[in-house]
């Protein structure tokens, strides 16, 4: 029986079609059930509609109704796939452990308020920092701070700029995350100091 999945997203999706296509051949053994995001006009709602695939609108005036929307659909995981809302609490208490998002930087470095998309590769070649690299981690309360499942570096190199670097980071990311996505339904895992460890 295959797993079940939510992916949020509110851009073009490329994300969330990387998923898409990992389920259709069989990377990740699951099938989105349901695209939810806060632009109806997105990329990631014109993708949804050619695979078929149910959209729900996202804002904070109808959360709560969402909340049961996706209650109903029987998520085994919700995959934040370029979705720019910040959920609220009540949100994330409801589906503990099954949110899971990805962020184009080494965690804890670069994260937080504000940091998403080029803004944090500025701040990344501001730094004058040598490395980075991408963080896939469970979500809870706290903005980019939730349990790290998977880390992969990409070297920062004089020449860059801010979008090369994000270039280079999205060239690993993608991989990364379907990759812990799949080990995230398939093994049983627990939580160590902010480190998903799983189980063998």
């Amino acid at each position: 029986m295959k797993n079940r999945i939510v992916v949020m997203a509110s851009g073009e999706g490329t994300t969330f079609q990387e998923i898409y296509n990992a389920c259709s051949h069989n990377r990740i053994n699951a099938e989105v059930v349901a695209l939810i995001s806060d632009r109806l006009d997105s990329g990631a709602v014109t993708r949804a509609g050619k695979m078929n695939i149910s959209v729900i609108h996202y804002s904070l005036s109808n959360k709560y109704m969402i909340i049961e929307e996706i209650k109903k659909l029987k998520p085994d995981l919700i995959a934040l796939a370029g979705f720019l809302k910040i959920l609220p609490e009540e949100f994330i208490d409801n589906f503990p452990g099954k949110i899971v998002n990805t962020h184009p930087s080494l965690l804890p470095c670069f994260g937080g308020k504000g940091m998403y998309g080029i803004n944090v590769q500025k701040a990344v070649l501001k730094s004058g920092t040598k490395v980075t690299g991408c963080t896939i981690h469970l979500v809870d309360r706290d903005v980019d701070h939730g349990p790290i499942i998977a880390q992969e570096t990409v070297p920062v190199i004089p020449s860059d700029t801010p979008e090369s670097i994000q270039e280079r980071v999205h060239s690993v990311e993608l991989g990364l995350y379907i990759d812990a996505i799949s080990s995230m339904l398939n093994f049983d895992y627990t939580i160590v100091e902010n480190r998903v460890k799983f189980k063998n």
